[in-house]
């Protein structure tokens, strides 16, 4: 199955295979359907499973179209979010050796020698990463400590469906450029949640109480991700 009708509207169909997914689960990003099963789960079970949920889905992708993030163009007085405050983008021409970034009063200044929306976007992901690295590493140590773990690697990368990721074997954990956006106690939570998978990797329930007990106002958290979802858009 490539593509599907949903309320009139072709979408495409992509279908990935997750060694981590235990059952079959579904997304929409930029005019597509992310269908994620587990690796033992056929492509024919995949379209069974489909056809069979179409009323849901079309419900879903409903809601992805009135709160889903639309994808930002960097163009001047477009919004953009960084750290949980929202600032207008200014656009500033300069040269190739005074390309920076800064954040003025209700500002997000981005001086570059190139407006083209890729060179710009790989400006603001590369900002973001840096901003972020730091956050990371002031901050991670403290809930190390609290949950009794420690980790190897950190990488920073830009991840689309997901903001953070473990590998409990290898301690190691990855945080998406796209949490940049959130306030910092929501980004914090991020953190706190891939830490616990450094000890249960899965979400048990022994994973949650886990969470619960380092952060009790986990769901604050992310309830606030889900209200702020449409900024999340680089």
């Amino acid at each position: 199955m490539e593509s599907i009708f949903v309320n009139n509207e072709k979408i495409n169909v992509i279908v990935k295979n997750s060694k981590r997914s235990k059952n079959v689960t579904i997304h929409f990003e930029e005019k597509s359907m992310i269908v994620k099963k587990p690796t033992r789960i056929s492509l024919k079970k995949v379209d069974k499973i489909i056809k069979q949920n179409m009323e849901k889905i079309a419900k879903l992708y409903l809601k992805y179209k009135e709160n889903g993030a639309i994808k930002i163009k960097y163009k001047n007085n477009e919004k953009i979010m960084f750290f949980g405050n929202i600032y207008n983008i200014k656009i500033i021409l300069t040269e190739l050796k005074n390309e920076n970034i800064k954040i003025k009063d209700n500002l997000f200044l981005i001086y570059t020698s190139n407006t083209s929306f890729e060179y710009i976007d790989k400006l603001v992901k590369n900002y973001f990463t840096k901003v972020l690295t730091e956050y990371i590493n002031e901050n991670i140590s403290k809930y190390e400590k609290i949950i009794n773990v420690h980790v190897d690697k950190i990488k920073i990368r830009h991840m689309k469906t997901r903001f953070g990721s473990a590998i409990k074997a290898k301690r190691s954990v990855n945080f998406s450029t796209l949490i940049t956006m959130f306030k910092k106690e929501v980004i914090d939570s991020v953190i706190v949640h891939e830490l616990c998978h450094l000890v249960y990797d899965n979400h048990s329930k022994d994973f949650w109480n886990l969470v619960y007990k380092v952060m009790p106002e986990y769901d604050e958290y992310k309830k606030w991700i889900k209200q702020n979802n449409k900024y999340f858009n680089i």
